[in-house]
This record gives structure tokens, sequence and C-alpha cells, in this order.
């Protein structure tokens, strides 16, 4: 006993055990040790000096004692002076991940709501999503601030997100993805976003906070499930349905005082009171004022009067409804001082209201034109966080909403047209760049929630026109395809109403709009738009215009996805002249269109045209734009897949086996450009006998496929199609034929019954019926596949 004692007193690991439980361990140890010393020393004195047992059991017992207590001291010593971890924020060698709003050190009270939250998310129970509900200002997100720092050592990831707006989640949670390093910093939003939440569903302590929600329909998608912890604030209901719900209120009054005298210490009880009854306790009014009157040392009673003066003011019409006025009065006076103080920092204060809820970056308002000197610019900013107006930090100034709000209702139509123009003009003025090339897209997800604060649709300036249009092309390039069809639409319909449907913008967004159909698979409705736009600019803007170009380019595509592969030869055909006559043999542009034009080939069975039309635009591609861009990996997996159709298996699973490679690097494993290059492999690796090869990869593509663009698109199908074929090949029969049979359905009635994609799966159907022994079923639908494409059946 006493040697496995010793053995588990040493065998010990500093990262195992607190600093207190460590000491206490050896403390223990030592009064161990020294307990056997003693009574070693004692049998040897009771032998040869003849002491008397009650004298010996009396020193014995002293002894242990004195150890006991040394022993007990030193374990609470050593826990009394471990460091503070919670007031750290993070837990010292276990808190690897951690984005939070910093921690307010004016937090005051609130102690049995943090209680009961600490208590539900860890009850046990199923519901470890909670909500934080209640109006503005009442204090929702600095609770969940205070929970994330109170309890942090209780986690090994926190991670803050601005969830105002339900497009912008993802990217967010991508940026989570990155910091894991699950994924590469210019993987698509949609992609990263699948990995993180999959990562954490796998995984425990964690903690995810969606701030400012607006909806428990829009944040349900997003919810990892598993062993972490979810906590959400908003000003709305309905989140029943994904979470456990705690309606936040106001303060109560003692709070209330010791919240107002924490920000401003020289307020005595009395004054506290009386301003916490002027403020409605409402958290935010109280931090705003205590911070006014100790940087402005204003008396109480010349606040209480000046806010008994402009009260009336404040709920004149214009005023954010619903929202205490004494809160509004409070903007109105920092605004006030802060005009004395610093009027760039008005300017910029004011600047800051016409522009998103989130982080403004500091280089932008130093920018500004408006504003002398950047110096000036500087310390306007410094002066809006010292009033409480903006959170100055992370590079950037970030004003809460509900001051954004008031801030707005202050000023007159033609301020507020004029500030909303300054806050437009900025924007322009840092255009991210090409929304094609991945170097821009940090930018690109920085300037869209400001883009979108700022109305452009309500715009006719041409520079925020056409970053509005860069916009929503950004968002299909990084697959956030559903966020770019909104947009684009959304534009489309104001511009067309002030401008009119020929418009140059309104002409570029409907390409947009346009792609983002067809990358959503619906074909037809891509195409109608197409055709409108393509007579419009060929009217408006000639044949060879860019736009132009590009529209027939894009009507090209969409043209080849349904199927009509002559069609879209003939007019990918034009355009790839036009674009060399205009724009050279090695503009992108150009390179583009000879891309889809090989495809057109190799879609009509003339593959060593397309091969040769392929390997051309390759060298191109990658002489122009280098080897990872985007468009090279397209023209290297079409390079591919004519080499498949020419019998060279081997070479094709080469250069497939790397495109797919680089673009899970580039692009992301969700990419539906990524996804294509895993179904064009597998098919290679089932051409070549390699069926569980084939099968393992089909089937992981094939479920990436559904989450990602559904059970109904095209591709989906594909992907589909492909692992029924391989599964009859490695002997899964009866599910090859259930799932053949599922996906032949769905394209009739996705793309109908004549689609050549159709055809093939009704081929696919028909040898899995064979093989099942269904012959007669197999013999009919061939020939009706048969008279389909002779077109002898009834259409």
């Amino acid at each position: 006993m006493w040697t496995s004692f010793y053995r588990d007193s040493f065998a010990i690991s500093l990262s195992d055990y607190s600093h207190g439980a460590l000491v206490r361990r050896i403390g223990t140890f030592a009064a161990v040790s020294t307990l056997l010393a003693f009574a070693a020393g004692l049998l040897t004195n009771l032998i040869t000096s003849g002491w008397s047992w009650p004298l010996g059991i009396g020193l014995g017992v002293l002894v242990v004692v004195w150890v006991v207590f040394e022993m007990w001291r030193a374990g609470q010593t050593a826990d009394d002076n471990r460091p503070d971890r919670t007031k750290l924020g993070v837990t010292a060698g276990q808190l690897s991940v951690w984005r939070m709003e910093p921690r307010n050190p004016e937090f005051t009270g609130r102690e049995e709501l943090l209680a009961e939250l600490h208590q539900r998310l860890h009850s046990g129970q199923p519901a470890v999503v909670q909500a934080l509900r209640g109006l503005g200002g009442v204090g929702k997100t600095q609770i969940a601030i205070e929970y994330a720092h109170r309890y942090a050592d209780e986690y090994d990831l926190v991670w803050w997100v601005n969830a105002e707006d339900p497009d912008l989640i993802g990217e967010q949670l991508a940026a989570l993805s990155v910091r894991l390093r699950l994924a590469d910093v210019s993987a698509d939003t949609a992609t990263a976003a699948a990995i993180v939440l999959e990562h954490l569903r796998r995984h425990d302590r964690w903690l995810l906070i969606f701030d400012n929600a607006e909806n428990a329909y829009d944040l349900r998608h997003w919810l990892p499930g598993g062993g972490g912890h979810v906590l959400i604030t908003s000003r709305r209901g309905g989140w029943e349905t994904i979470a456990a719900v705690i309606d936040i209120d106001v303060m109560d009054r003692a709070e209330s005082v010791r919240l107002l005298r924490t920000c401003h210490a020289g307020l005595t009880e009395a004054e506290a009171a009386q301003l916490a009854e002027a403020l409605g306790d409402l958290p935010l009014a109280l931090v705003q004022a205590g911070s006014f009157l100790a940087e402005t040392a204003t008396s109480v009673e010349k606040y209480l009067e000046l806010l008994a003066t402009q009260a009336p003011e404040v709920l004149n019409e214009g005023g954010p409804h619903g929202y205490p006025q004494s809160l509004v009065a409070v903007i109105d006076l920092s605004t006030a001082r802060l005009a004395e103080i610093s009027p760039p920092g008005l300017a910029m204060f004011q600047l800051c209201a016409f522009l998103a809820a989130e982080t403004i970056p500091t280089e932008w308002l130093t920018r500004d034109l408006s504003v002398p000197a950047a110096g000036e610019a500087r310390r306007g900013i410094l002066w809006i966080g010292r009033y409480g107006l903006a959170t100055v930090a992370g590079g950037g100034v970030r004003l809460h909403r509900l001051t954004q709000a008031i801030l707005r209702s202050r000023l007159s139509s033609a301020e507020s047209e004029a500030m909303r123009e300054r806050a437009r003009a900025i924007l322009v003025g840092n255009t991210p760049g090409d929304p094609e090339d991945p170097a821009t897209w940090p930018k690109w997800s920085r300037m869209v929630p400001h883009l979108i604060a700022v109305d452009p649709g309500s715009s006719a300036d041409p520079g925020l026109r056409t970053l509005a249009c860069d916009a929503s092309w950004y968002l299909i390039e990084r697959g956030d395809v559903d966020a770019s069809a909104r947009l684009a639409e959304d534009l489309r319909e104001s511009w067309r109403a002030e401008s009119g449907p020929d418009a140059y913008h309104v002409l570029l967004v409907t390409r947009s709009l346009a792609r983002a159909l067809r990358e959503q698979g619906h074909y037809d409705q891509a195409l109608a738009i197409y055709t409108d736009a393509l007579e419009r600019c060929r009217r408006v803007l000639g044949t060879d215009h860019s736009l132009t170009l590009r529209i027939a380019h894009g009507m090209a595509i969409d043209l080849h996805l349904l199927g009509r592969y002559e069609e879209a030869r003939n007019l990918q055909r034009e355009a790839y002249e036009r674009y060399r006559a205009t724009l050279g043999e090695d503009h992108p542009h150009t390179l583009h269109s000879a891309n889809h034009l090989a495809e057109d080939l190799h879609a009509l069975d003339e593959y060593e045209q397309a091969r040769r039309l392929h390997e051309d635009t390759l060298e191109r591609y990658r002489r122009v734009l280098g080897d990872d861009h985007p468009d090279t990996l397209r023209s290297v997996n079409y390079l591919a897949a004519d080499l498949r159709s020419l019998g060279d298996l081997d070479r094709a699973r080469e250069l497939q086996a790397e495109t797919l490679e680089r673009r899970r690097r580039v692009l992301g494993i969700n990419h539906p450009n990524t996804l294509e290059s895993a179904t064009s492999l597998a098919e290679t690796l089932h051409l070549l006998g390699l069926n569980e090869d084939a099968k393992e990869l089909q089937e992981d593509t094939y479920q990436r496929y559904t989450r990602v663009l559904g059970a109904s698109h095209p591709e989906t199908l594909r992907a589909g199609r492909n692992l029924a074929e391989t599964l009859q090949s490695v002997g899964d029969v009866e599910r090859a034929l259930r799932l053949a049979g599922e996906t032949f359905a769905i394209y009739q009635r996705e793309l109908g019954a004549n689609h050549p994609e159709t055809l093939h799966c009704a081929d696919c159907l028909a040898d899995i019926l064979l093989v099942a022994g269904r012959v007669m079923e197999a013999r009919r639908l061939r020939a009706e596949t048969l008279a389909r494409r002779t077109g002898r059946a009834e259409h």
C-alpha cells in the first residue's frame, strides 16, 4: 500500500492539477513520510530508551496534529494565491479559441440570473440552448459577455457571433473554422461553416453566443447540437421552438444604484437613486449616464434638469418606437458634448450611424475626405469611445444599433441624406477589388454588411451600384448563392423602377441574378432572364460590349446545362470569337469563353477538338491567373474529362486527383466546384475498376451535395446516379435500384423526361433492373429512352 501511495504521489502532471491541488498532493506525501519517519523513530526509542507508552503516544498525536494543520494551510494558501482565470477571460493552458467582446469592468448585479443561466446550461437536460430575450438596452448582451468571462474555465472554445443579419452568420462561423485550422482562409463560407458545425457536434466544452438574433427560423440551421452550449440574445420572441427562454427585465433599484456608483464613484447613494428613477433602471441608459457624468463633471442636478427639458423632444415623431426616453436623452446630451469637444468626432459618429452595427475599420474613417487630418480623426474616435457612444476596439469603431437609430432620428432629412451619401462614398473609396480573386474575399466579407446598410438599391451613384453588383458576384464566388440571389433581385427591382429596364447597372445586376438562379439549379428561370437581358444589351450596348458578351457567355452555359448543346456551342463560339477580337486571346473573359466552348464540344462527342482547345486554354490560364486560381482548376477538370472520354484513364485520374486536392485547399471541401472534382474523379475510378475507392468517394460527395445544394439539385442527382452505378458494381443491387429509381424520378420532375441527364439516368436504372432480374421493366425503360433520344416519343 505505501509503495502504491509513493508511486501515485510522484506520477502527476502539472497540466492535470491546479496549483492548490498540487501543493496539497505534495503536502500529503510529506506528511505521510514524516509520520512514517516519526513512527520508526518512536519505535526505536521505545525499544532502546524505555519511554513510557503514554508519553510516546502524546508526542505522536501532537506531531500528527501539527503536520495536518500545516498541510491544510499550504493547500489553502496555494488556492488563495492561484491566478483568477475568470478575470483573465481565458483559462491558461486550456481555452485555446476565444473570440469574445471585452469584459465590462463596470458590470454589476444580475447574480441570480447568471446563476440560473449557469444551472440551466449544466443541468444535463437536452435544452442546452438558452435564449436571453428582452427590449433593446436591457442588458442582454452584457449578461452574455459576463457569463462567458465568468465561466471561461469551463470551456475550451468560446465564440461570439453577431447574428442580426442572418446572411452573415455563416461568414463568422467560417472564421471560426479558419481559426481552428479546419478550413483555409480562402474556403467558401458554406464549406467552412459546415466543417466547424460538424466539428463542434463531435465535441463538448464549447460555447457559441449568437448576439441580437432576429428569429429562430434563420438561426436553427446554425446550431451544431452535441455536447456544447449555445446562448442567444434577442429582442424578439418565438424562440421556444429551439431554445429555453429567459426573459430579461430592467434592473432592480439596488442593482441600478450599484451600477451607477461603479460607473461614477463620486455619486452618493441618494444621487444614484435619483438617476436610476429618471432612467427607468435600464442598464444601457445607466451605464451611459454614469460615463457622461464622470467624463464631463456635470452635476446630477444639472443632468436631471437637462434630461427633463429635452424629454419632450425625444418623444417627437422620428424617435425610435418603444425606446425609453431617458436613453435617447442621454445620447443627445453626449452627442452635444462631443460636438463641443471634437467636431470631427461628431462628424464620424454621425457617419457611423449610417453604416452597419458592425466594426467599421478605422482606416475607412481616417480616409474620409470630410475630416481635415488623420490625427483629428483619431482624436475624434477617441472621444467617441470616451463618451460611451461606441465600442472602439479591434481596429475599428462599432456603434450600438440603438445608438445608431437614436442618432439618425436627430438629423433632418437633408442632413441624413448628406450623411448617407458620405457613408456610401467611403465604401466606394474602399472597394475590395476583383470579386473573383480569392485574395480579396476577406475584404469583401467586411464590406458586405456595411454596403447593405447604406441601401444601394435607393442610390443612383454609378460607383455604389457597381460595388453592389460586385458584392452580389462575390457572394456567388464564395458559395453564398442564396444570399446573392436575394441581393441581386432586390437591387434589380429597385433600379428598374428608378432607371428603367435598359439601364446599364440594371443589366449588370441582372447578370448576377441569372447566374445565381443557374447555380441554384433553376435553369429555365435563368434562361428567361438571360434571354431578355441579352436582347437588351445587344440593342443598348452593342454586340461587342463586354457586358453583352458576358451575358451571352452565361446564357450559353445555361443552355448547356439544359442539354441544348448545339445552341450552347453556337452562342459560345460567337462570344468567344468576339472576345478574341476585342480583348485578345489571353484575357480572362476570352479564356472563360474558350473553356466552356470546349465543354460544349465535349458534350457533342467532339472529344479531340475539345481536348486541344482545353489544353491551349489551360496553358494560358496558368500563365495569366496561376495554377490555383478557381478558373484554372475548372479548366484542368474539364481537360481530364476529355482525356477520360478519349480512353486515357490514368492521365485523367492523375489530373482529377491533383485538382481535387487543390480545390479542397483553395475553395474548401464543400464548395460546389470541389464536389464537382470529387464526382469526376469517382467516375474515373469506377471506369478503372476501382469500385471500392469510387464508392467511398461517391458516398461522401453525395452526402455533401445533399447538404450544400439540396437533394433535387442537378449536381446532387448526378452524384446519386454515379453512386447507384458503383453500388451495382460492388453487388449492392437493392440499394442501387432504390437510389437510381429515386434519382430518375427527381430528374424527370426537375429537368424533364427528355433532358440528356435524365436519359442517362434512365440507362443506369435499366442496367440495374436487368441485374436485379426485372427484365421486362428494363426492356420497357430502354425502349422508352431510345424513343426519346431519337425524337419519336410524344413531347
